[in-house]
């Protein structure tokens, strides 16, 4: 082992980025989060360990984040037993009217002031290298907006292309929602699954490439599930709470018709009783559960009275919140405020940490 020399590379080996495309947003990203009942489980006698709870989700609800257009952003919720089936479904739809969007080529919109610039431009803005005098320069723009964004060579420019990649993202991925979805969504239609795996059951990431998407050119749109977890290592709760009010443009653009007082009860940050719902029927009750049912066994606490008063608060002022929530009963109320709520705002937080990232 001593008789070993290190060898370094030569001076002209040097590592560098050349992926210049990876510099422009992707157009679509998804925000997703769901929630589930848990089911209580009998204790087996026999047994010094068992299951203690199942859980099966009930709703699911997601966000489409539009980087270059608001009018094609939105925000969808289901609550039933086949939500993942449907959640599946939507983004398979959401990848069809992708591959529609990005296989169009708006025309440039090129002013005097750009040609001035065109011509008087000494790098190019894809590889920010200068240009040679034999150099074919292009105007770059982007086929979604017709926005001129700079010269660049022809190389560079033919490989600035628009990303077929969707992200979806969930807060925590890897440790829980993925092992709700990803058997529906491998099976669900046509397209193999990439796997980043760190164990059987656990993935980093997983891709699912929408076959029937495919080009002439034989890409098809891909729908690439990461965790939020792995670049804002913290729990919602902590990251949300460091969001002010002026920031929650997302939600307040879903809640437009709100008044600021029904917004801000909105917005506070709500309890559920997540062991009292061990079935998707008691979603239906049409008074709030006593305070004992909001016990937690994990922290081996209670909620606290004023939550408690705040929930109240909510169920009371129901109607309201119907009107925009289009729901029929109280503990329903709880459940799709703190769902649209916890995920709007976790979108708003992953956009707001893209923006700060990029710049």
């Amino acid at each position: 082992l001593n008789d070993c020399a290190i060898r370094l590379p030569s001076e002209d080996k040097w590592l560098e980025f050349k992926k210049h495309c990876r510099k422009e947003r992707v157009p679509f990203v998804v925000y997703a989060d769901l929630e589930c009942a848990l089911e209580k489980m009998d204790k087996e006698p026999a047994s010094s360990t068992y299951t203690y709870q199942h859980h099966n989700v009930f709703s699911i609800g997601y966000y489409v984040y539009c980087s270059y257009d608001d009018s094609l952003s939105g925000y969808r919720f289901r609550r039933d037993n086949n939500c993942i089936s449907w959640f599946a479904d939507e983004l398979k739809n959401l990848a069809h009217s992708v591959q529609s969007v990005i296989s169009t080529n708006v025309p440039m919109d090129f002013t005097q002031d750009d040609w001035r610039k065109f011509n008087n431009a000494t790098h190019c803005h894809v590889c920010e290298k200068p240009f040679a005098k034999d150099d074919t320069r292009a105007r770059d723009h982007c086929h979604l907006t017709g926005r001129y964004r700079g010269p660049a060579h022809s190389n560079c420019n033919l490989n600035y292309k628009d990303s077929r990649c969707i992200p979806v993202v969930f807060h925590n991925l890897t440790g829980y929602d993925a092992h709700f979805i990803i058997k529906e969504i491998a099976t669900a239609y046509e397209g193999h699954v990439d796997l980043l795996p760190i164990t059987k059951e656990k993935y980093i990431s997983f891709t699912k490439h929408v076959d029937d998407t495919i080009d002439d050119k034989k890409n098809c749109i891909q729908l690439r599930f990461i965790d939020s977890y792995r670049f804002l290592a913290s729990s919602l709760d902590k990251l949300l709470s460091f969001l002010s009010k002026d920031k929650l443009r997302v939600l307040r653009r879903e809640f437009s018709h709100l008044s600021e007082e029904n917004f801000n009860l909105l917005t506070r940050k709500g309890t559920f009783p997540y062991e009292y719902i061990d079935c998707s029927e008691k979603l239906n009750e049409s008074s709030l559960p006593p305070r004992e049912s909001f016990y937690s066994s994990l922290t081996d606490g209670m909620v606290s009275k004023s939550d408690y008063a705040h929930a109240v608060n909510v169920c009371q002022r129901t109607v309201a919140i119907e009107d925009s929530l289009n729901i029929k009963n109280r503990c329903h109320v709880n459940s799709k405020r703190i769902v649209t709520n916890f995920f709007l705002k976790f979108a708003e937080r992953i956009v707001l940490f893209k923006s700060t990232a990029k710049n």
